[in-house]
């Protein structure tokens, strides 16, 4: 395939941005971009020629009709636009499910008008709790103390589009993204960004659950989406429909919440001040679970505390604290 065209949706997301960036840096793409609002994060992808960005509310049917009108040919969709942050499916499972749900089955129209190829960014919540998981598809439904409702919403909403995916005959990828971390991801609710956050903003960090995760660095996990790109436009796979995990698949960098938030005090040489709730409901999201689907995790390793002192830097430099 040549004159490849790239529509990729919450572009002006932490991992969007990313995407689009490396995308353009790397190959001669034409990369459509679509989110709800960009910030100055993106302003400087406008200089490039093979860059487009629309500003679009993804859950509209009507505003669709900009890149209906603007674009004529769609080989991949890259589909990142989701209802963002812990704190939003937490506090509103419902509308994160009925946005969700929207955004999705515009894609998925939009996909079938231009026979496209769809790339769906999927979430490690589909596994539910690590200590006792499945890998058996499209049947398990996350447990009710998958941290609370919300995130089980949240990882039901993704469950549903994946089995859509698979009915609808076109040709998907799933990607299950694990822990993806960076200096400039300053998403409410993720861990890091929120724990320096309270750090400086309170003088404290309040840990609601101590589980364990494995993290992965931005920069390694796009180079994942670069290989799944590839491998897309040069047809390696036989079947139209599979899934892979992303993310870091060894022990080598596994941290605890306490260990995060006992990094972020030392990095602000701040005075260590943590509270504590509902301690019982730890999880433990660990490699084991990426290994089940993991032809493109093998390289993603990670400084967690070199990730935490920029991303300390970046939030200070850029005023990101809230």
């Amino acid at each position: 395939m040549n004159d490849i065209n790239i529509l990729v949706t919450g572009a002006g997301g932490f991992i969007g941005n990313n995407i689009s960036r490396y995308l353009l840096q790397n190959t001669k793409h034409k990369i459509y971009a679509a989110d709800i609002k960009f910030d100055e994060r993106s302003d400087d992808l406008l200089d490039y020629m093979n860059y487009r960005r629309y500003d679009i509310d993804l859950t509209n049917t009507d505003d669709f009709f900009v890149i209906y009108d603007n674009i004529k040919k769609i080989d991949i969709i890259l589909h990142l636009a989701s209802p963002i942050g812990v704190n939003n499916v937490t506090n509103n499972p419902s509308d994160t499910f009925v946005n969700g749900t929207l955004i999705n089955n515009n894609v998925l129209l939009l996909a079938h008008k231009y026979n496209s190829k769809i790339i769906f960014t999927s979430s490690s919540e589909v596994y539910g709790e690590g200590k006792i998981y499945s890998t058996e598809e499209y049947l398990k439904i996350p447990s009710a103390n998958t941290e609370i409702f919300g995130r089980g919403s949240y990882a039901l909403q993704k469950l549903n589009f994946e089995y859509q995916l698979k009915l609808s005959g076109i040709d998907s990828t799933i990607l299950r993204l694990f822990n993806v971390v960076g200096k400039d991801q300053n998403t409410p609710g993720m861990i890091i960004p929120t724990m320096i956050n309270d750090a400086i903003t309170k003088g404290s960090i309040t840990i609601i659950n101590n589980g364990t995760r494995s993290y992965c660095s931005v920069k390694e996990a796009i180079k994942q989406f670069y290989e799944v790109i590839n491998d897309i436009i040069e047809e390696k796979f036989n079947d139209n429909f599979r899934i892979f995990n992303i993310g870091n698949p060894n022990n080598s960098n596994i941290k605890s919440a306490l260990d995060i938030a006992e990094i972020v005090f030392k990095e602000l040489k701040l005075p260590v001040d943590i509270h504590y709730e509902n301690t019982n409901n730890e999880f433990n999201i660990t490699a084991r679970i990426l290994r089940d689907h993991n032809k493109y995790n093998n390289n993603c390793e990670i400084n967690v505390e070199n990730i935490i002192k920029e991303s300390i830097d970046f939030s200070l430099a850029t005023n990101k604290l809230k």
